[in-house]
């Protein structure tokens, strides 16, 4: 789990206060046919922001170098005013298995994690509600 590592921020609070999305070329390209989810969007009531806490705790660390492409850059604001800047990668299509990815920079490397399926597809309805 990684509830540690991401739910906390610097002065110790939980709580994450709005989600900014941007939505990059490959967020498009994953389904051409399909028009664009958003160029940017902001989630800011508790429900939303508690989807995304969610994913992230329940992420497991992925051992090795991982190869990726950006979907999404995600922006966290906590309580505190803390921000933290990641990356994450949700599919297009939900109810197929698919497990998420967030890539979280620590210092000079990155630290990627797999999201289950089940956290997958429920940010999967919220990002392409």
């Amino acid at each position: 789990m990684i509830g540690l590592i991401f739910a906390y921020s610097a002065s110790g609070s939980s709580q994450i206060t709005s989600v900014r999305l941007i939505c990059t070329d490959l967020c498009q390209q994953s389904n051409p046919a399909a028009p664009k989810p958003f160029d940017e969007r902001l989630y800011e009531a508790e429900a939303e922001t508690a989807v995304f806490k969610k994913a992230m705790d329940n992420a497991e660390e992925m051992l090795g170098e991982v190869d990726y492409g950006v979907y999404f850059t995600m922006h966290l604001t906590y309580k505190d005013g803390t921000q933290k800047e990641y990356v994450l990668n949700i599919d297009r299509e939900r109810g197929k298995g698919y497990e998420g990815l967030l890539v979280a920079d620590v210092g000079q490397y990155s630290k990627a994690y797999s999201i289950p399926a089940k956290y997958h597809d429920e940010l999967n309805e919220l990002i392409y509600e």
